[in-house]
């Protein structure tokens, strides 16, 4: 797995695939974080330094429909 699957999982995965998502390089649990008054989505690895954001997003990822996840 690589920080592409990680991105297509984020938006296409369920709950489920999501709260598994692991760091590819370390194994770190990965973080993410959405912010509706924004529309923006923030994901990384906390131990790695990396992050990745997504602002104004074009539509919701498909674990955020049903519930809010912060």
């Amino acid at each position: 797995m690589n920080w592409d699957d990680i991105h297509d999982i984020i938006f296409e995965g369920s709950k489920e695939a999501v709260e598994d998502i692991r760091c590819p390089d370390c194994n770190e649990k990965i973080y993410i974080r959405y912010t509706e008054s924004c529309d923006s989505l923030v994901y990384g690895c906390k131990r790695c330094g990396l992050l990745t954001r997504c602002y104004k997003l074009f539509y919701k990822p498909k674990f955020l429909a049903d519930e809010q996840f912060h």
